[in-house]
């Protein structure tokens, strides 16, 4: 291997499926934030939510 050569990159399966692991427990974490948020009645309309946001830039 000369210095412009980049090392082969090894990842083990197991190391694969933790991440996996870990992307899934913070799409549970988020959906159970969604459902709070919900139930609490903290929501908004997405058109009028950008509609707004985009009216503070002009």
């Amino acid at each position: 291997m000369n210095r412009h050569e980049k090392p082969d990159t090894i990842v083990s399966i197991d190391g694969d499926e933790k991440v996996e692991e870990i992307k899934i427990q913070l799409l549970k974490a988020r959906i159970q934030c969604a459902q709070c948020d919900i139930h609490f009645d903290n929501i908004v309309n997405g058109d009028n939510f950008f509609d707004e946001l985009m009216a503070l830039n002009k």
